[in-house]
């Protein structure tokens, strides 16, 4: 649907957002768009918190449980994390594609996303796909958007849905397994 849509789209910047999603900040495109038309920049995404507040996502680490996790996972809104990190606008190896905002030109050099991956990990494909064009991915600091995750299409609990998400996992390891194996925005210490 997101390739569909990116291929009748006629603006600069292309932005992937949820339908689970409630804007916590009203300047949250402004923003983003500001970091996703800088020439070095591939993926934009943001801070997102639950509904009650705590973090969802402040960016992705390649590599933890041997696929990715969500970086300051479930801290609280208001909470720096570990060096001041959590507030901080930084690179990082890739964002959740639940908010992300990336030139439309960038998304079609660097191959859109991967249908072979139509629920899970084709953010963090085209985040690496991006890294391997030589653009750098951000993920802005501040709290953007509150994400009421898998709310409209569920969790991955039953057993077929579960198969398919470590399938996945195994296939988008396998495309780049040099930054699943060392994150280059992570201090494997």
């Amino acid at each position: 649907l997101n390739n569909r849509a990116a291929e009748m789209a006629t603006g600069e910047v292309l932005v992937l957002l949820n339908n689970d999603t409630t804007v916590y900040d009203s300047n949250w495109l402004r923003t983003m768009v500001a970091y996703a038309i800088r020439p070095d920049v591939g993926a934009v995404g943001a801070k997102l918190l639950y509904p009650d507040l705590s973090v969802q996502h402040g960016g992705v680490v390649l590599g933890i449980r041997g696929v990715a996790a969500h970086v300051n996972h479930m801290l609280r809104y208001d909470d720096d994390g570990y060096q001041a990190v959590g507030d901080c606008t930084r690179e990082v190896a890739a964002v959740t594609g639940a908010c992300l905002a990336m030139r439309a030109a960038v998304y079609r050099e660097i191959g859109c996303l991967q249908e072979s991956l139509p629920i899970a990990f084709n953010d963090i494909d085209l985040c690496c796909a991006a890294l391997a064009h030589g653009y750098r991915n951000v993920c802005v600091g501040s709290p953007l958007i509150i994400h009421h995750e898998s709310k409209s299409r569920g969790y991955d609990i039953t057993p077929e849905r579960q198969q398919r998400t470590v399938r996945d996992a195994s296939q988008a390891r396998a495309r780049y397994p040099e930054l699943y194996r060392d994150d280059p925005y992570y201090n494997p210490n």
